[in-house]
């Protein structure tokens, strides 16, 4: 893990999926319950910032900063409120992240 922060990393809880619609509003859905969800263009270039950055935060809130001229740290304040509002409806979660990597066997065959 790149941090210890909480908020390092999140997926899309099972079946949710986003896109933009033409007029850069963000439109998800979740294929389990039907529920839809909708917000402006700015949710728009988070969830594609988040999808860009394999759904880390803070690498996600640096690339905005850039984009949107902004000092990092409010930007990242304000995607981790937003991902805090997602989590609260079930749209994202919490995602470890992949697994440390697997020790092969020594050469005797022990870990």
């Amino acid at each position: 893990m790149e941090d210890d922060d909480m908020w390092t990393r999140v997926r899309p809880a099972s079946g949710v999926s986003g896109e933009v619609a033409a007029d850069g509003e963000l439109v998800l859905r979740c294929a389990v319950t039907g529920r839809r969800w909708t917000s402006g263009s700015e949710a728009a270039a988070m969830w594609i910032a988040l999808q860009q950055h394999r759904w880390r935060l803070d690498a996600a809130a640096a690339d905005l900063s850039r984009v949107w001229t902004m000092d990092p740290l409010l930007v990242r304040v304000a995607l981790g409120q937003w991902v805090e509002e997602l989590q609260a409806h079930g749209v994202v979660e919490d995602d470890p992240g992949p697994p440390g990597p697997v020790r092969p066997p020594r050469a005797d065959g022990r870990y």
